[in-house]
């Protein structure tokens, strides 16, 4: 009863039960061999573990692959020499706001979007501000994306530069599918000079 499902008639429940127990039983399995050293993560149920591999790809994989961009000349530091850490960890950095649930609508690309100019931005600033998903979702369409059933990283990115801006979570909050009349004042967003 954790994730109040409910389900359209018997053959449903059916179904949803059979690949839960399947999913139970993969997780199981693989902390199993976690815990034997075989894996460096361990797995848990959620809200998901009622529905198949191919519903959840279907549902949730939002991120479109574009044509290559053509590349531009970079001159880039050479670190080869550097000593690199066995792992970073960009939360004892302070530089990402927590897992937020996308639900059901296909928007991983403006999530991973916003955490990364998220990053950026405390790097720069020194101020970690959750911004808006929904902001892209909702207003991002014109620049290529398709808000719930998919978008661009890149494209994401284009809208921000073109606004001038994107706002934060906490005045145009997630709302798991597409809202097309939101407006929000610039006084609650956060104006953006150049992608840092």
């Amino acid at each position: 009863m954790e994730h109040r499902k409910v389900y359209n008639n018997q053959t449903e429940l059916s179904f949803r039960r059979a690949v839960w127990q399947k999913n139970v039983h993969l997780v199981l399995r693989h902390n199993q061999e976690a815990a034997a050293g075989k894996h460096s993560f361990t797995l848990g149920l959620n809200h998901l573990a009622d529905m198949t591999t191919e519903e959840i790809n279907e549902k949730l994989n939002g991120l479109r692959l574009e044509e290559p961009v053509p590349l531009r000349n970079y001159t880039l530091k050479d670190v080869s020499g550097l000593p690199m850490p066995q792992s970073v960890d960009w939360r004892k950095e302070g530089l990402v706001t927590p897992v937020q649930n996308q639900g059901l609508c296909g928007s991983c690309w403006a999530f991973s979007s916003m955490g990364a100019l998220e990053g950026q931005m405390k790097k720069k600033t020194g101020i970690l501000v959750p911004l808006s998903p929904q902001n892209l979702v909702d207003c991002s369409t014109a620049d290529g994306n398709r808000g719930c059933r998919g978008g661009f990283i890149s494209k994401a990115f284009s809208y921000v530069i073109r606004n001038r801006g994107v706002d934060s979570e906490k005045f145009y909050p997630y709302q798991q599918k597409v809202v097309t009349l939101m407006l929000v004042g610039w006084m609650n967003g956060w104006m953006i000079d150049t992608i840092i």
